[in-house]
Formats: structure tokens, C-alpha cells, sequence
């Protein structure tokens, strides 16, 4: 089987347990915008939308990857924080974006969405951003095209997920 591209933390994670096609979303093969929701505090959910049996391939992937982690903290012998866990990470990013948001809010151009966009690459996090940007299709589309690798097949001109997402000669491709 060949590799997917994956952070650190979600490798880790991972480790070297078999990923069964069949029962796990891959970006690579799935449309995982179209599976998962996010929160302004960090944390990740099958959406709601999805089938029971989609709901559980949802909630195992989530599990293989570790973003079903809760928020953790590591302080030291001061109290202060030293290392804080992908949802804290997720919870920067949703600020990133809001703040972002309220700047586009006062100056509606496409410079300020393109300073958008490559904040949101520095940042990484692209669902975090376009959960943030769901009602601008036009910055939107923008994040979909600047995320190097982001399929921009999986999303309609409104910037909506297509799902099954569009086949690609994968194995157990498009399941939800």
C-alpha cells in the first residue's frame, strides 16, 4: 500500500496499525471535508449529517488519527504552559481565522483574501478556515487553491463539498 501524507501528530498516533481502506476516510480517497466538523474549541466531530454506518467509519478514523484527543496541557515548575496539544493548535487557528474574518469585514478586497489565504497556509488547519470563511465562497475558493494537495474536484463552485468525492482510481474510493 502506498503512503499518505499525514503531521507528525497524527503519524504518531497512527503508528503502524493497519488502516483498512474500506473503514477509515482518507483524504486522499474521501472527501473527509464532507465527514468531519469543526468548533471554535479545538475539537472535531463526525458531522452530523452523515450516515450511522458513515458516523462510526468517521469516529474510528478520528480515533486512528488521534483528533478525538482532548485538549491537554503541560505546565512547568512555574505554571506556565510549555506544551499545549492539537486541539489548543486548532483553537489559534479558529482565532487566526476570526480575526482574519473581522479584518475582511472592514475591507472587503481581494488583496486582503489573498493575505488571508497565506496566513491560513502558514497556519495550516484548512478546515478550521473554511468552517470559519463558510460564507464567503470567494475567500473560500481562494484557501481551496492556495493548500497545496487540496483536491479542488471535491467542491462545487459555492464551494460546497461533492460527495462521494470524484473518483480517482483509488481503492475504496468515495465512500461517503
Amino acid at each position: 500500500m502506498g503512503q499518505l501524507l499525514a503531521c507528525v501528530n497524527c503519524n504518531s498516533t497512527k503508528k503502524d496499525k493497519d488502516v483498512l481502506l474500506h473503514e477509515t476516510f482518507l483524504p486522499d480517497r474521501d472527501n473527509t471535508f464532507a465527514a468531519f466538523d469543526y468548533t471554535p474549541d479545538g475539537k472535531v466531530f463526525p458531522k452530523a449529517a452523515l450516515s450511522a454506518s458513515d458516523a462510526q467509519i468517521a469516529a474510528d478514523t478520528l480515533a486512528l488519527t488521534g483528533l478525538d484527543k482532548p485538549l491537554s496541557e503541560v505546565l512547568d515548575s512555574n505554571g506556565e504552559i510549555v506544551a499545549i496539544d492539537r486541539v489548543g493548535q486548532r483553537m489559534e487557528a479558529w482565532i487566526k481565522a476570526q480575526d482574519s474574518l473581522a479584518q475582511l469585514s472592514s475591507c472587503p478586497t481581494n488583496t486582503v483574501r489573498r493575505l488571508i489565504a497565506a496566513l491560513a497556509v502558514e497556519s495550516g488547519y484548512f478546515s478550521v478556515w473554511m468552517k470559519v470563511f463558510e460564507g464567503d465562497v470567494a475567500t473560500r475558493a481562494l484557501l481551496i487553491t492556495s493548500f497545496r494537495g487540496t483536491e479542488a474536484a471535491c467542491f462545487d463552485a459555492q464551494t460546497q463539498p461533492r460527495t462521494p468525492r470524484p473518483q480517482n482510481g483509488l481503492a475504496h474510493c468515495g465512500k461517503i
